[in-house]
């Protein structure tokens, strides 16, 4: 890639990683922060709010985002099913913007896969 002159190359002669990741926003962020992403979210949607105002309420969301394989959010879903998973509405942001909320381990090292074989079950809507 370092002989390819900026702004040069052709996709089909370099052999990339096709990385696949979709962004979430683990539980437990969620849970801490759940009354800031929902000022957020309403303030997006009034139309008296400016449009440097509403980067800047996204940029907050944003800022709560993980990036994680679509695997993860998969095996959320399976888990949800089974009924081993807690559930939680996603944050939706506009109708093209709409971010996942997952039960997953996030601490100062980071995000953490969440093993749901032996959880039970629990919905966040009750809590």
């Amino acid at each position: 890639i370092r002989d390819i002159p900026i702004y040069h190359f052709e996709a089909d002669n370099i052999d990339l990683r096709n990385i696949l990741s979709v962004d979430i926003i683990p539980g437990e962020i969620y849970e801490k922060n759940k009354g800031t992403i929902d000022e957020c979210v309403n303030k997006l949607n009034d139309r008296e709010v400016s449009k440097k105002e509403k980067i800047k309420l996204k940029r907050e969301i944003e800022d709560l985002l993980v990036s994680v394989s679509p695997w993860d959010l998969s095996n959320y879903r399976r888990a949800l099913r089974e009924s081993k998973a807690t559930t939680y509405n996603p944050v939706r942001i506009n109708s093209y913007q709409v971010y996942p909320v997952i039960e997953r381990y996030y601490d100062d090292l980071g995000y953490v896969k969440k093993n749901f074989k032996e959880d039970i079950i629990r919905d966040a809507n009750f809590l």
